[in-house]
């Protein structure tokens, strides 16, 4: 208990990249596309079938302190341990959880007023993961098509050479 009588309460983290939580999160820019195609749309087409949505796309700024458990090198290091995995994992930001998140790139800035803190962006891009189903069809004979030579299946019909052309008058 609490020294107000209150159960004590845990607060999880609001940010973190995959097993990360950085001490402080400067800025966070996520991007949300529609890829629009520039071919013609004719009216009264359904335009749905001429764009579609792209991965979102996340850039976070952050920084990490060390602790007596673990050095900048090593926060690092598991960075970019995370990054070459490339197994997708998951990112919460202040407005949004992301899932199937990979690590594109993983800056690093050093200067005279970072150089005690790990400061860093990480650019982020989900993956679509996706479930294939394989099937497997087979063609009708040719007596139960009704126009085989167009819906039948191709026949071996042996090896066949170019012929030149002639002009036509």
């Amino acid at each position: 208990m609490s020294i107000f009588n209150l159960p004590y309460i845990t607060f999880t983290p609001l940010r973190s990249i995959g097993p990360f939580t950085a001490q402080m999160t400067i800025e966070e820019i996520s991007i949300d596309d529609l890829e629009i195609t520039d071919h013609p749309v004719q009216e009264g087409a359904s335009i749905t079938d001429h764009c579609f949505v792209k991965p979102p796309e996340l850039t976070v700024q952050a920084s990490f302190q060390p602790d007596f458990s673990t050095d900048l090198n090593e926060i690092y290091a598991n960075l970019l341990q995370l990054q070459a995995s490339r197994q997708p994992f998951s990112v919460t930001t202040g407005k949004r959880a992301y899932k199937n998140m990979l690590m594109q790139s993983l800056i690093v800035d050093t200067d005279k007023t970072t150089e005690n803190v790990l400061s860093i962006r990480v650019r982020l891009r989900a993956i679509r993961l996706v479930q294939l189903e394989v099937t497997t069809t087979s063609v009708a004979p040719k007596s139960q098509q009704k126009n085989p030579n167009v819906t039948g299946s191709i026949d071996k019909a042996g090896q066949k050479s170019a012929l030149p052309a002639t002009e036509e008058q």
